[in-house]
């Protein structure tokens, strides 16, 4: 550690202080990571900041490690003689800098502050080769962190896929199977080992193959496309699955199925169910409408608009259309009847009302409803 090589070099070196410090690239300033003083075997100073010092900046880039035996009268020092050497008692100092690669990292600076020191050629040599061993000491906890945070984050994406309700694949410009996650097999019932390796087009209905690679090779690369399409499954079923597709900037494809088939099935069964009502209204004569209490809101079906001689496109209608369309007469009694309904004072609401048919005439309607 940074503070352990500190109080190693105080002892090895005889000095009264050790510290490190930072170049701070954003504003160009100095910020001490350490600062171990031998008397009192205890840290100080941590987090100073300094500024301004560009001349001394400069003469470490050239020698590399500067020695000053007076430190408050070397004129190589000056830029930290009020800001540091002064307020800190410093009589001799020597500092090395640290790089990486070519660039300056920082700073170690050796401080005397009982008596003054000259320090030597060894001194100057010693100094230079802890920078160094600072300077990989940094690059190796540098690369150590990245890689965990980058197998952190690994970790993070791996569980995210296999724990997701959609399946997931990345598949190459050719078609092939290149990566799957857990919800890719369950779908599909195949294995792992089934799949990587496949070609995309092996799963798709015969019928379809005609469309070529799920029917989406020419889509632009980061314009996702999303498209229903049939997958065949290991127990020789299908499945329906919504597929959004999109082309990475390497031509490979990352693919996302979803189940639909019972979303699918749903609908064609209300559909159905639809058609069957709709062909029983028919042939009882029967019109329908839904009044939606709380959002004040009526929505009829074209049977009941094609009983009055009307192809109405819309089918959401207000008051006003009931005034429209309502005797006059017919109104109140109506919505008293209607209102009674609603407090619960009669099982059902039901009402003769006069509607005016499109050639003009009014015909009788007997309206009928209840609260669900």
């Amino acid at each position: 550690s940074i503070d352990g090589g500190a109080i190693w070099t105080a002892d090895v070196m005889h000095l009264d202080r050790v510290n490190i410090w930072r170049l701070n690239k954003e504003d160009g300033s100095l910020v001490c990571l350490c600062n171990f003083d031998d008397a009192t075997k205890s840290f100080s100073d941590e987090g100073l900041t300094i500024y301004n010092f560009h001349n001394y900046l400069t003469l470490v880039r050239e020698e590399r490690a500067l020695n000053a035996d007076d430190a408050l009268t070397d004129s190589r020092m000056r830029d930290f003689l009020d800001s540091y050497i002064i307020p800190s008692g410093i009589k001799s100092m020597m500092d090395a800098g640290i790089f990486i690669g070519d660039e300056m990292w920082g700073f170690i600076c050796f401080d005397m502050v009982d008596s003054k020191r000259h320090w030597s050629v060894e001194d100057r040599t010693f100094a230079s080769n802890l920078a160094d061993m600072i300077s990989i000491a940094w690059v190796t906890s540098e690369k150590k962190a990245t890689t965990e945070a980058l197998n952190k984050s690994e970790q993070l994406n791996s569980t995210l896929l296999n724990n997701a309700g959609d399946a997931i694949l990345l598949i190459s410009p050719e078609g092939i199977i290149e990566q799957v996650n857990k919800m890719a097999c369950v779908l599909s019932g195949y294995q792992r080992e089934e799949l990587i390796g496949a070609s995309m087009n092996g799963f798709i209905p015969e019928r379809f193959r005609k469309d070529g690679f799920l029917g989406i090779e020419g889509f632009t690369s980061g314009t996702p496309v999303n498209k229903n399409r049939f997958i065949n499954t290991s127990d020789g079923g299908e499945r329906l699955m919504e597929v959004t597709a999109t082309r990475l900037e390497d031509g490979k494809v990352l693919t996302i199925l979803r189940d639909i088939t019972e979303r699918a099935e749903q609908q064609k069964a209300l559909k159905e169910s639809e058609t069957r009502l709709d062909l029983a209204l028919k042939g009882a004569d029967l019109g329908t409408w839904d009044y939606y209490i709380k959002e004040d809101r009526i929505i009829h079906n074209r049977r009941w608009a094609e009983m009055l001689g009307y192809n109405f496109e819309i089918t959401t209608v207000n008051e006003q259309f009931w005034e429209k369309f309502v005797h006059p007469a017919d109104i109140e009694p109506a919505n008293i009847a209607f209102d009674k309904h609603i407090r619960g004072e009669t099982p059902r609401y039901e009402a003769t009302i006069r509607m005016l048919s499109s050639s003009g005439e009014w015909r009788w309607i007997l309206d009928k409803g209840k609260i669900v």
